[in-house]
């Protein structure tokens, strides 16, 4: 119980100290919550291998999406 405390806590004032202009605590979520992406996406693709399959073609949907601007 004293993780999720202290992991709560930290995400409070690390947007608290946002607010005052120092990102770099939301930097340190953001990272986790894209090793957290990661680990996530490497399960479901070995699980559902034709997942990967349409994780490709979105990707390449967004790419053209954007590069067309």
């Amino acid at each position: 119980m004293w993780l999720l405390t202290t992991v709560l806590l930290f995400i409070i004032a690390s947007i608290c100290a946002a607010g005052h202009g120092d990102w770099s605590g939301m930097a340190v979520i953001g990272k986790v919550l894209v090793i957290f992406g990661v680990m996530a996406l490497a399960a479901l693709w070995a699980t559902y291998p034709s997942f990967f399959v349409v994780c490709v073609v979105i990707f390449v949907v967004i790419l053209i999406i954007v590069c067309r601007k």
